[in-house]
């Protein structure tokens, strides 16, 4: 499924981490995080929770041919979403939510507002 985005900002600056991606989507707008590891899903849901201030909705990609226990409970413990990156054997690329993330109980509209316009915009096709 496609979200709509227009622009996307890939490794935006908050405090001293940098997003992969960073969103804006929707009328009302809303703001989408999402940080995205190889492996490691400890450190990536670590990173993942400190953009539940500047996100309504924050998501750990993480690239598998398995499923991993460990992300699928951090992400039913922290209500950061979980998406499932995957190769096929023609090497495209799929993404599906595996876990859907909650709404943010600490977003902050005008830090999440400072955020995306110190960042530098990148227009790209939309997601």
């Amino acid at each position: 499924r496609r979200l709509g985005a227009k622009v996307v900002l890939t490794e935006a600056q908050f405090c001293e981490r940098f997003l992969d991606i960073y969103t804006k989507l929707g009328t009302p707008t809303r703001f989408l995080a999402v940080e995205a590891k190889v492996c490691a899903p400890s450190r990536a849901f670590k990173q993942a929770r400190q953009y539940l201030h500047i996100a309504h909705h924050v998501y750990v990609a993480e690239f598998t041919t398995k499923r991993d226990g460990k992300a699928n409970a951090l992400a039913r413990q922290t209500g950061v979403g979980l998406i499932h990156v995957r190769e096929d054997i023609k090497g495209r690329l799929y993404a599906s939510i595996a876990i859907k993330a909650k709404p943010s109980p600490f977003f902050d509209r005008t830090l999440a507002s400072r955020v995306w316009k110190s960042a530098s915009k990148i227009p790209q096709n939309r997601i």
